[in-house]
């Protein structure tokens, strides 16, 4: 059966300032603050400055003359559309229901004063919204009932592993968009030196490339990679190196030389990435995480015909593992940015495409079809869709098309842009308390121990349909500049 939507929970008022709370970071679109007394986070939806008078005015009206306590409409789409489509795409192995609750004026107020030293410059051209958030399982810990038989610090692994799948229809370049993108940085001087990680080696198969792609990742975090212990972030593209080796060492409780324990640990990073994980298998409901796109066969064999410098190659990735479930996602794109944008500008030429309707439509067709799960309806979606753009009738099949056809694509990027951790505790010898760790989550790594491991995959709520026209500009941009440079 499928989860229980969270719409029909009450909404509880949360207080974050009467309590122990951190800063974790934010995202183009949400805001996260840590509760670890709670072992929770709370995810605040963001909203652009007002610039213009009507902004400001509009701005005022909605925050003191028309919003009460109910729920607000944006934040119920948002949840509506993580619950009912996204926790089935990936698993309950991997994702929770979100509880949402409401935040008052005066504690964002307090909070936006408070949180001025700690968000970054590019962040601060929006403001945090009062009302509607969602509060959800904190990754970096585990769980409470865990605790008795675990000794030492808590590792907690963030990846942001961006797009580790591209379309055949927009393989045009010899670089993937991740590595792509590195140009754009370079150019605007963001970064001083381009990354070595590319995402098509991490979701390769290869535990070569893997274990590859992580060292990169390691040695260059950028946006990509953090490190957590007990919750507070350790490392990341602004500390030491230093640190990472600290806490690594830390974990293992042993002395080992500085290449030696980094060696030791990436190879146990990218051995969890390949485990399968799923204790809690029955949260899956009816979505047939099976289901192979026989589309991608074909697809894959014209690698062989691409003068590449991006490994376009792969190997099946384990069944039920954390990259397996964000390529499963990333993989229903079949027809690419390219096709997507035609389909995009034809429909919005014919009338405005709102960007959020979309969600009201696919849930209701997602409803009105049980039990046939989320997955195969999409796919049936971009089936047909690869099939039109077959028949090269140009402009004219988009005339049987509406933005349901484009869904695919968005729940794709969702996927290209979510964020996965991996935490992990050493047990204690003596094993006591250990009936309460399902034996799913229990890993034996030889002379290090026994670890303690969960999986989370978060940053899984939509876009707008507008974001399409958005990527078609920044692929531009991305080929500009890698022209431009490498030329």
């Amino acid at each position: 059966m499928y989860l229980k939507s969270n719409l029909n929970q009450t909404v509880v008022p949360l207080s974050i300032l009467n309590q122990e709370w951190t800063y974790r970071g934010e995202g183009n679109a949400n805001l996260v603050l840590s509760l670890p007394n709670l072992r929770k986070i709370v995810k605040i939806r963001k909203t652009e400055k007002p610039v213009t008078l009507v902004q400001f005015l509009t701005e005022w009206l909605f925050r003191y003359v028309l919003w009460t306590d109910k729920i607000d409409a944006y934040s119920e789409r948002d949840l509506m559309f993580y619950s009912d489509l996204m926790v089935h795409l990936i698993g309950g192995s991997f994702v929770s229901p979100a509880v949402p609750v409401i935040i008052t004026k005066k504690e964002i107020y307090d909070l936006s004063i408070i949180l001025k030293s700690e968000r970054p410059e590019c962040r601060k051209n929006k403001n945090i919204q009062f009302g509607r958030a969602s509060l959800l399982p904190d990754y970096a810990f585990l769980p409470k009932e865990w605790d008795s038989a675990l000794t030492g610090p808590t590792l907690a692994i963030e990846i942001k592993p961006k797009q580790g799948w591209v379309p055949f229809y927009d393989r045009q370049c010899e670089k993937c968009p991740f590595c792509l993108n590195q140009y754009v940085k370079l150019k605007n001087g963001s970064i001083k030196n381009i990354s070595g990680y590319c995402p098509l080696d991490l979701f390769s198969g290869s535990k070569t490339r893997m274990i590859n792609a992580l060292h990169c990742l390691l040695n260059n975090p950028q946006n990509n990679f953090r490190a957590f212990k007990d919750g507070i972030c350790v490392y990341d593209e602004c500390s030491p190196f230093e640190n990472m080796y600290k806490v690594v060492k830390e974990i293992f409780q042993q002395n080992q030389t500085t290449k030696n324990s980094l060696d030791v640990f990436i190879n146990m990073l990218c051995e969890l990435l390949l485990k399968p994980h799923c204790y809690n298998q029955k949260d899956f409901g009816n979505c047939d995480i099976t289901i192979n796109n026989v589309e991608h066969s074909l697809l894959i064999k014209e690698d062989s015909k691409i003068s590449t410098k991006c490994d376009f190659t792969h190997h099946d990735l384990p069944s039920f593992c954390v990259l397996e479930r964000i390529l499963a996602l990333q993989m229903i794109d079949l027809a690419g940015l390219k096709n997507n944008f035609l389909l995009y500008k034809y429909l919005n030429s014919k009338r405005t495409l709102d960007n959020w309707e979309y969600i009201d439509k696919i849930c209701k067709l997602i409803s009105t079809n049980k039990p046939k799960c989320p997955k195969r309806i999409l796919m049936d979606y971009e089936r047909k869709f690869v099939e039109m753009i077959g028949k090269g009738d140009g402009e004219c099949y988009f005339d049987e098309m509406d933005e349901i056809y484009l869904v695919p694509y968005i729940v794709a990027s969702i996927a290209n842009d979510c964020s996965l951790m991996v935490t992990m505790r050493k047990v204690k010898k003596e094993r006591q308390g250990i009936e309460n760790i399902p034996e799913d989550c229990i890993f034996d790594f030889g002379d290090n121990g026994q670890f303690a491991v969960n999986f989370g995959i978060f940053d899984l709520y939509p876009k707008p349909l507008s974001v399409i026209q958005k990527h078609k500009t920044r692929n531009e941009r991305r080929q500009s500049a890698y022209r431009q440079i490498t030329s």
